[in-house]
């Protein structure tokens, strides 16, 4: 789509790019979000986060009854919670980590789109002078 003044003559020397909400800037397509997936997710997420309070739970239970010391239960404690707060922190880190590298790329192409349908409307002149500041950085 090029952007025209009212006169019907498009602006600068660049068409400006059409805005479409199912395309990335660099006309990829938007990758769907799919909602049973993202559901799935947290239901893992909560499950595993249930089951290792309940480990956790558990192994202090059975160190109480079978070890003398605190130091002893400490110990045998130390690797379960290590281990429960890594798997956790690894299923719930690399979601939010995958959610916003999403949002970022959207908002870099829209800031990209944007930026082409600014230079369209730019006279050819003053539009090859940014490009080429720009281009020079």
């Amino acid at each position: 789509m090029i952007v025209t003044a009212a006169n019907g003559r498009p602006y600068g020397g660049t068409p400006a790019m059409a805005i479409d909400p199912d395309t990335t800037a660099n006309g990829n397509p938007t990758p769907p979000v799919d909602a049973a997936l993202e559901q799935r997710r947290l239901e893992v997420g909560r499950d595993l986060v249930g089951l290792g309070f309940v480990t956790i739970v558990a192994v202090f239970v059975i160190s109480i009854i079978f070890l003398s010391t605190a130091g002893d239960v400490a110990t045998a404690i130390a690797p379960i919670t290590t281990l429960v707060g890594t798997l956790i922190g690894a299923v719930f880190g690399a979601q939010l980590g995958s959610q916003g590298k999403e949002k970022a790329e959207a908002k870099r192409d829209q800031a990209e789109a944007m930026t082409q349908d600014a230079l369209g409307r730019l006279p050819k002149d003053e539009a090859k002078a940014v490009v080429d500041r720009w281009a020079n950085r």
